[in-house]
């Protein structure tokens, strides 16, 4: 019997956070996978704000109601399985290890909380865990529509790491039918950095179309590299930007890099970040 597949959905209760619950769900009912909610209690700061210490016990039974209550109210939508863990800690931590106590496929979270959770749940918190999670991470705004990914937009410049995310990318375009918009991005015209771009864009290109998958290239100069890719996904309507996370950035505890920290943050439409040593699905 093949071993279950989850989805991993962190939850605060806010409405940010269920919205990225339905979003996990197309991803999860489309990858035959099931879903696994995650909620992090930081009782030090449920202590010090409420004075409930004593009452330790109640707030647990009203978490469990709270995820029940979630549950009831989507399990229609699910083909798979759902289920829920509540863990105690820094919510980065205890998110990263949960994923990987779980083995999940991927984690799909918001990148902002509401009053209340903002401290705790906010973009740092989203950036952390992109940062730090064993598997891919897709971070959504509360604002963004839900519809089915048609159009990826795959960023590409002269790093080392920059075209390992490829397979990956394209096995979802497959799963999804989507089309894949491949951007090589650079800041500068040199001629060998110009020349360089083209010879790797152009092998992805030829991956992509013996894998039988649409796609287009673009080529972009810009010093402000996630403005000018999160403004050429909005012109094609994308409905996701990839990003690949270099393992080697993952000591320095908050950031790998300020353009990864500022789409995951930032972008209007989700980024999915990829770790450049990640198995493929």
């Amino acid at each position: 019997m093949a071993k279950p597949k989850y989805i991993l959905v962190p939850v605060d209760f806010s409405d940010n956070s269920i919205h990225a619950l339905n979003y996990a769900i197309q991803f999860a009912n489309t990858l035959k996978y099931n879903l696994r909610l995650i909620h992090v209690r930081n009782k030090q700061s449920e202590y010090n704000s409420l004075n409930l210490k004593e009452y330790d016990y109640i707030i647990k039974e009203e978490i469990k109601a709270h995820f029940l209550k979630i549950i009831n109210s989507v399990s229609g939508k699910i083909k798979g399985t759902i289920d829920y863990y509540i863990r105690e800690g820094k919510v980065h931590n205890e998110i990263c290890n949960q994923a990987l106590y779980t083995d999940a496929e991927m984690i799909i979270m918001g990148t902002h909380g509401i009053a209340g959770f903002e401290e705790r749940w906010a973009g740092s918190n989203a950036f952390r865990v992109v940062s730090h999670a064993p598997c891919p991470v897709i971070s959504l705004r509360a604002d963004f529509k839900i519809r089915p990914v048609k159009c990826i937009v795959m960023p590409i410049d002269l790093s080392e790491h920059s075209t390992k995310k490829v397979t990956y990318v394209a096995k979802l375009a497959q799963i999804f039918n989507s089309k894949i918009e491949v951007v090589d991005i650079r800041d500068n015209n040199r001629a060998k950095t110009i020349e360089a771009l083209n010879k790797s864009t152009d092998q992805i290109v030829q991956y992509l179309k013996r894998k039988k998958i649409e796609c287009s290239r673009k080529s972009i100069k810009s010093k402000h590299q996630s403005e000018s890719i999160i403004e050429y996904a909005l012109i094609c309507d994308s409905d996701i930007i990839t990003m690949i996370i270099d393992d080697n950035d993952r000591s320095k505890h908050l950031i790998t890099s300020a353009n990864a920290q500022q789409m995951v943050n930032h972008s209007p439409i989700p980024i999915l970040s990829i770790s450049n040593e990640m198995s493929f699905i």
